[in-house]
């Protein structure tokens, strides 16, 4: 048994879809039968609460994908690296089998984020699984570094990053590196 979100929705997640059509059949069905203006405007009030309740997971999803592209809008228009061009670009994949929700999703992105000044980090992405029978997620971050040991050296500083998020089941899964053409 899992705990935290991951158990959650292990066992809440397959009953989502139910919840929420329960959810808006109650909602419609409640509607007032004498319709007087303070009883619509409950109603009214009533239902937006719901639906914000009931909807929020998605709309913790959007907010992690604005403040993600945000982050990297801002990365890039500082000049993303530093005087001296870094040789290398390197992407680093970390499985994160305890990663069970969008809220998860959320804690490791701002994780990273944090370190986005160390080493020149340029986008930080973080999803669950898609297959419905496959637990957890993934976690990829692309950033720039002088040599080959100092992407070894960061990759493991993402990793413990993540682990001390509360992942301690994180692992890195791969490692890539491309040469960056220095302009002069």
């Amino acid at each position: 048994f899992a705990g935290g979100c991951a158990g959650f929705n292990t066992f809440l997640g397959p009953l989502r879809p139910y919840f929420l059509s329960y959810s808006l059949a109650s909602t419609i069905l409640s509607f007032p039968t004498r319709t007087t203006a303070s009883s619509v405007r409950r109603w009214i009030f009533t239902s937006c609460i719901l639906a914000s309740i009931s909807l929020m997971p998605e709309g913790l999803h959007v907010w992690n994908k604005y403040k993600s592209q945000q982050a990297t809008s801002r990365m890039i228009m500082e000049g993303g690296a530093a005087a001296n061009t870094p040789a290398l670009e390197a992407v680093v994949t970390v499985e994160v089998p305890s990663m069970g929700c969008v809220a998860c999703i959320n804690k490791i992105n701002s994780s990273l984020r944090q370190h986005s000044t160390t080493a020149n980090t340029m986008q930080t992405s973080s999803w669950l699984h898609p297959e419905q029978n496959k637990k957890g997620g993934k976690s990829k971050v692309t950033f720039t570094a002088p040599s080959l040991e100092e992407a070894r050296v960061f990759s493991d500083v993402i990793v413990q990053s993540i682990q001390d998020a509360g992942f301690a089941t994180a692992y890195m899964e791969s490692l890539t590196t491309n040469e960056i053409a220095k302009s002069i």
